[in-house]
């Protein structure tokens, strides 16, 4: 009886023979993208500037933003380079070693919050306006002043925009910044920096009150609970977040026209006393009574009412913490809760409430804090 020879299959070969070579390929392929690296000069992870060791001689190495150096560390043939979360441009950064000087020409993308225009210097009543574009979603952004929480709203396309302001005899020299940003992937980034205060080239001015302004009216309790309504009110209203949605604001036509007959930012001393208050406003004259006040930019009406100082007065939320104010109106043209559009009437120029003749006092606010309605934003 004969035995028959059977032949090993050909799949069984070739499955062999493949099993072979993967396991050859597989270290390969692990270390594939350290070897595409190591052959490049530089690249950007993760907010992070890596440069190759081999295309950087000597021993030393710096990296400044703004003349500010950054921390370099150094691991496995690679310098590592944390970028910070504001830069304001590609020219801002550089890399400086023995051999050589030069920019990385960094693009938007590679930065977290992109590029950011963000003030180094402010004048006291003056506001400055700063938008973040980042180029990814972000999972957190936060950003203080001195400690206390700015509030940020959103624009078109994602855009971060918030204002920054210091009020009149704030009496800051220097304010700090701090920025925080977390990223979808769990990085996170913190930037702390000095921001310059600068006092702004106001008048000073001495007034002489009557009667009225002083509380020897006759009105005696009454006027103390009149006027605790009316500053309790409009310092809530001040304060609520704003809820218009419309583009946000870049700034403001003439409410009426005339002259200012009394610019913001006046110091001014009461009665003989120390220059301790300000104007907020601006005062705007040279118009009769009854002459039309129209809204400088579209928004939403927070207050229409007949205070005792301030006389008939229109308070408007534009959006992203900036609010305006009308005093001393002679009549009321909206309500509460009505939107408007720049042009529409929101009433008469009047002297009710503590004025001594017809004028508008127009005010803005931005985050409750007064500024200059005729330099906004700067």
């Amino acid at each position: 009886m004969k035995l028959k020879t059977v032949p090993m299959k050909k799949k069984s070969q070739n499955r062999s023979y493949f099993l072979f070579i993967l396991l050859l390929l597989i270290p390969v392929s692990l270390s594939a993208q350290n070897s595409v690296r190591a052959g490049i000069p530089l690249y950007v992870q993760d907010n992070t500037l890596c440069l190759n060791r081999i295309f950087f001689r000597g021993e030393r190495i710096e990296a400044l933003a703004g003349g500010r150096k950054l921390p370099v560390t150094e691991d496995r043939g690679f310098f590592y380079i944390r970028l910070p979360l504001l830069v304001s441009s590609a020219k801002e950064l550089r890399i400086i070693t023995d051999d050589v000087s030069f920019d990385p020409l960094l693009t938007e993308e590679d930065l977290v919050l992109g590029f950011v225009q963000f003030p180094r210097e402010c004048i006291e009543g003056v506001a400055r306006r700063v938008e973040i574009d980042p180029p990814r979603p972000l999972e957190k952004l936060e950003v203080r002043m001195d400690g206390e929480k700015i509030p940020l709203y959103r624009g078109r396309e994602d855009r971060v925009i918030f204002y920054l302001a210091y009020p009149v005899l704030s009496g800051k020299k220097e304010s700090l910044i701090t920025v925080k940003a977390v990223t979808r992937a769990g990085s996170a980034g913190r930037y702390t920096f000095a921001v310059k205060v600068n006092k702004g080239k106001y008048l000073k001015e001495r007034l002489t009150l009557g009667a009225v302004y002083t509380g020897e009216d006759g009105l005696g309790r009454i006027r103390s609970f009149l006027l605790d309504y009316e500053n309790k009110k409009v310092a809530r209203l001040l304060k609520s977040k704003s809820g218009w949605l419309g583009d946000p604001p870049r700034g403001f036509d003439l409410p009426v026209g005339g002259r200012v007959t009394s610019p913001f930012g006046v110091i001014r001393s009461y009665n003989g006393r120390g220059y301790r208050t300000y104007h907020t406003g601006a005062d705007i004259g040279g118009n009769p009574a009854g002459t039309p006040v129209t809204a400088p930019l579209g928004g939403e009406v927070l207050c229409a009412e007949d205070f005792y100082a301030r006389g008939l007065t229109v308070i408007l939320d534009h959006g992203c913490g900036v609010k305006s104010l009308y005093y001393h109106l002679d009549r009321l043209e909206v309500k509460t809760g009505e939107s408007v559009s720049p042009g529409d009437v929101l009433g008469d120029v009047g002297t009710t409430g503590f004025s001594t003749g017809p004028h508008l006092h127009w005010e803005v606010r931005v985050n409750s804090i007064p500024v200059n309605p005729l330099l906004f934003p700067h």
